[in-house]
């Protein structure tokens, strides 16, 4: 029955599965330094549609959010670095993400079966976007999207 979860200034790590098939939750909130989300960490929480995170997070592990199906959009802070393995598969409403210029991975099928994304906001240039690691298929079974660089678009056909 769990709904709402803000976690506190005093947490640095969310574990792996520490929240997975938690069906109820609708919004989450990281006040703290967290710099980890485990593995599986919100992996089946399938009403969790709003999600907010502070700067300090790194890395967002592997299958992190997927399954969150009513996730329509998240802005993940400047300091992740790593998105890893379907970080966001399933997330099929996920319209829009926000991704800082410090990203240096997106693992493969990260937003996997995101057939909603149209807009990925991303904060540096065309040529930095080019400069990231990319897994196999990072993209895989997605819609038609724009990447909006600081200095132009990219569009997925």
């Amino acid at each position: 029955e769990l709904k709402y979860v803000t976690l506190p200034e005093t947490v640095t790590e969310i574990g792996p599965s520490a929240f997975r098939y938690c069906t109820s939750m609708i919004e989450l909130s990281v006040n703290g330094p967290v710099e980890t989300i485990g593995e599986y960490a919100f992996f089946g929480c399938r009403k969790l549609s709003a999600v907010t995170l502070c700067e300090g997070v790194v890395e967002i592990g592997k299958m992190a959010f997927d399954g969150c199906a009513s996730l329509i959009e998240i802005t993940l802070p400047d300091s992740v670095r790593v998105i890893d393995r379907f970080a966001f598969g399933g997330c099929e409403e996920l319209m829009s993400v926000s991704i800082g210029k410090n990203v240096e991975r997106i693992g493969g099928y990260a937003f996997f079966g995101c057939v909603g994304l149209t807009d990925i906001l991303y904060e540096g240039t065309v040529e930095e976007w080019g400069e990231i690691e990319f897994g196999d298929e990072w993209d895989n079974a997605t819609g038609r999207y724009v990447v909006h660089c600081s200095d132009g678009d990219i569009i997925k056909e």
